[in-house]
């Protein structure tokens, strides 16, 4: 985990490198994945984009000052994905 990231209450980070000033939001869960600026990929070097994929909310840049608060369809999302947003971030 690199220098002036900012690791969520509840998020899971086994087996990966994670560059800095990434912030990963509560109740992430990532095993085996390489995380900079807006890409995160696992070890076959899959990727995904995360702000193309509006999921720029759950990994993003810590230095962001813009968060707000996920909307519907972004918690719905995180249902779907396994992750747990009532943890406090």
């Amino acid at each position: 985990i690199g220098p002036s990231c900012y690791i969520c209450e509840g998020a899971t980070i086994d087996n990966s490198i994670i560059f800095d000033y990434s912030r990963i939001g509560a109740g992430v869960q990532l095993v085996e994945k390489l995380v900079f600026g807006r890409y995160c990929v696992d070890k076959e070097g899959d990727h995904i984009d995360l702000q193309e994929a509006a999921l720029d909310w759950l990994i993003t840049d810590a230095r962001r000052q813009d968060l707000v608060e996920p909307s519907p369809q972004q918690k719905a999302m995180a249902e779907l994905l396994g992750t747990d947003l009532t943890q406090a971030s």
